[in-house]
């Protein structure tokens, strides 16, 4: 039995369907249909796609299966089919925010770019074989048509900072420092550092000073799904914000790294065109921090290099 789509489209339908039964389930009081439909979507369709289809060795998702997950041949993948995949796992996490299905969408839309978008003439192709080898080349309407509709609800469920809110399931950097210095914490405790992405530094509804305690809450939530224990052993928490970086810290709109990691500021234009090397205009003014290569936490690399210099015009 060959499976290829099958799932996918039925994801589009149920998700589709989802919002609409919740307003009819009082015609069935006896029976929660949403929660049934939930269920099926989550333990038995996207579940299948997660466990059998990706394809970590080449990239994308199967598109060739047998009943029981297994891949088999032609095992070629179309536009149609990763599109639709993009398109479900981007909106089953807006709705059940898990992140095994943001990677899914992320894993998919990562080989739709590098093997099946046209570099020379723009559009994706129809059909790849499993490695990504274009097996046609042509450029169907219908094809470039999903492909938006996917591109379109992966910008909704992954550029929340984009459009003024922190993200719902926020990347998240945890250590425990009191494991190297426990003079951090009383004796039998500890202390967690998590340092979260992304959030906005304006908020497009409400500000910081009312919003961070449901930052602090979304951050916990989201590492409490795999350390489930986790909200039962904190006995105190402090939220910094994008507002606090920039009061406390004089972190211009709160950014850490004094200026965006872009293609147009790195390197030799890291802070500016002529700054690279660490000298300003000033004579004798040098900078060392973040907004200079190479500009990320705190390695001390920009220190290092910037000491070099000086010690140079020292000589």
């Amino acid at each position: 039995m060959k499976l290829q789509l099958r799932y996918a489209a039925l994801a589009l339908a149920v998700l589709s369907l989802a919002a609409p039964l919740r307003s009819q389930e009082s015609a069935h009081p006896s029976r929660d249909w949403s929660k049934e439909f939930q269920e099926v979507l989550q333990q038995n369709i996207l579940k299948f796609w997660v466990d059998h289809a990706i394809d970590r060795q080449h990239g994308g998702m199967l598109g060739w299966l047998d009943r029981k997950g297994n891949p088999i041949k032609p095992g070629t993948k179309s536009l149609v089919q990763q599109s639709r995949i993009v398109w479900s796992f981007s909106a089953a996490y807006q709705m059940f925010p898990d992140r095994a299905y943001k990677e899914v969408a992320a894993h998919t839309l990562k080989f739709m770019r590098e093997k099946m978008w046209d570099t020379e003439q723009g559009g994706f192709y129809w059909l790849v074989d499993r490695e990504g080898n274009v097996r046609d080349g042509k450029k169907h309407l219908y094809g470039q048509s999903f492909a938006i509709y996917g591109l379109a609800e992966y910008a909704r469920a992954f550029d929340d900072s984009k459009y003024g809110d922190f993200s719902k399931q926020p990347y998240l950097d945890v250590t425990i420092p009191s494991i190297a210095d426990p003079s951090l914490a009383p004796p039998g405790k500890h202390v967690m550092s998590i340092y979260m992405q992304f959030a906005p530094f304006k908020l497009k509804t409400g500000d910081w000073d009312s919003r961070a305690e449901a930052l602090g809450d979304t951050v916990v939530n989201t590492l409490a799904q795999y350390a489930p224990n986790l909200k039962g052993l904190i006995l105190k928490g402090q939220v910094i914000t994008p507002k606090d970086l920039e009061t406390t810290y004089s972190l211009t709109s709160g950014h850490i790294f004094h200026g965006e990691l872009a293609l147009d500021q790195i390197f030799t234009m890291r802070p500016l065109l002529d700054w690279a090397r660490y000298r300003t205009p000033i004579t004798g003014l040098y900078l060392c921090g973040s907004g200079t290569h190479p500009g990320t936490g705190l390695t001390g690399g920009s220190g290092a290099n910037a000491a070099r210099e000086i010690l140079k015009d020292l000589r």
